[in-house]
């Protein structure tokens, strides 16, 4: 009953934002943008999102080896790809989550919290990535000459400061504790124990420096494909703002507020790009487009998905009939 109420409540916020959204969307607007979006720039959104799942994929490997071990790419690319495949069809933005979790428990058997870990750890470094982004790149939006006309450039230096804070404290808190101390609840156990992988895998690994590394580079080609689509559609943004701006409306979509974050990302893109006097039309259509650039992504998850099933399904039937012939 829980979970028909949590889904039906996120059906509802997911229908009623884009509703609201939708209600107000110059549709002549939009589809004059559409009727002329530049082809090359779309070729290059498409590449740019085949070499996002590839960064993501030496991410992912690399955690799975920072918890559990070794594991080949290959491996890597399927339990990845099913996890966004989920992600997209499930209820909540976290669903193929709890699907990656199930299939490394398949196979390596006893490693339960070695895998919730790694997922956590694989989220919560690619949030860490998108906040540097933002924040590095941010100076360049409140003081340079980007090219935009910045509406409230207190509000961007507050949330933009906020940030700096929030990232520079945490690592120093990583830094200046190297465990917290023990309790005896078991529970607190656990927090300890996930405390010490966290900080092992910001901090304390010869793998943190490419696992960060390589999340800001999967955020980078995100955003470059964000600034890509705004091209093609001709939207009035620069690749800088895109940097500073989108960022915290794709970390809001990511939270299971909605179904897979629609309604939540393009009510996200449609207040934070007000800043720098993009519309709302506008802004709409560009989270629109990363939704379905997204959605796009979770479908070559699910190919993946059925063809590893047919994969397990031919072995199972070849050892069942082995089985029987040595009988």
């Amino acid at each position: 009953m829980r979970r028909a109420v949590l889904t039906a409540l996120k059906l509802l916020v997911t229908g009623g934002l884009l509703w609201l959204l939708l209600r107000n969307l110059d549709f002549a607007s939009a589809a004059n943008r559409l009727a002329n979006a530049d082809a090359s720039w779309l070729w290059i959104v498409a590449l740019l999102t085949a070499a996002q799942i590839g960064v993501l994929v030496l991410r992912w490997q690399l955690v799975v080896r920072l918890q559990i071990g070794p594991i080949p790419l290959r491996e890597a690319f399927h339990n990845l790809m099913v996890g966004v495949f989920f992600n997209q069809v499930l209820p909540s933005g976290i669903g193929g989550d709890a699907v990656r979790i199930w299939l490394l428990t398949r196979k390596y058997r006893g490693y339960l919290h070695q895998a919730v870990m790694a997922v956590l750890i694989e989220r919560g470094t690619g949030l860490l990535a998108l906040m540097t982004i933002a924040v590095v790149v941010s100076p360049w939006l409140i003081w340079g000459p980007v090219g935009d006309s910045l509406q409230d450039a207190g509000t961007v230096t507050g949330l933009m400061g906020s940030l700096a804070v929030a990232l520079i404290g945490g690592y120093a808190f990583l830094a200046a504790v190297r465990g917290l101390p023990a309790f005896a609840p078991r529970w607190w156990q656990s927090v300890t124990a996930a405390y010490g992988d966290v900080r092992r895998a910001a901090i304390g690994s010869s793998l943190s420096l490419p696992i960060l590394l390589l999340g800001a580079a999967g955020h980078v080609t995100l955003l470059l494909a964000i600034a890509a689509f705004a091209k093609a559609l001709s939207i009035p943004i620069s690749v800088v703002s895109v940097a500073v701006l989108t960022p915290p409306a794709m970390i809001l979509a990511s939270l299971p507020l909605s179904i897979a974050g629609w309604g939540v990302r393009e009510a996200g893109f449609t207040a934070i790009l007000a800043l720098v006097g993009v519309t709302a039309t506008d802004a709409t259509l560009l989270g629109l487009s990363v939704g379905f650039m997204q959605l796009a992504q979770g479908l070559v998850g699910g190919l993946v998905w059925v063809a590893g099933r047919r994969a397990e399904q031919e072995r199972a039937q070849s050892a069942e009939e082995g089985r029987k012939n040595s009988q």
